[in-house]
């Protein structure tokens, strides 16, 4: 079974796999952030949708990836979730 759902109506279940179209650089996860703390409304975007899986994340982008995903390195994915977190 597959569910079409923008990310703010899955707060509280968790899924499989999550898909998480259009991470492009330059482009925002979240289309329409509140003006204030745009940068962190992105974060907490991507940090929602991370939360929300269960075994996979998949994100697609074309030419350059997003630069909340490439920060998210093996080593450092914990730390930045913890950040995100508080």
């Amino acid at each position: 079974m597959i569910f079409a759902m923008i990310l703010h109506s899955a707060k509280g279940l968790g899924f499989q796999s999550i898909f998480m179209p259009f991470m492009d650089s330059g482009r925002l996860p979240c289309p329409y952030p509140p003006l204030k703390n745009k940068d962190e409304w992105q974060r907490r975007f991507v940090y929602a949708a991370l939360t929300r899986t269960q075994l996979n994340f998949y994100a697609s982008y074309t030419g350059e990836m997003n630069d909340i995903l490439t920060r998210l390195e093996d080593d450092n994915l914990e730390k930045y979730l913890n950040y995100i977190k508080a």
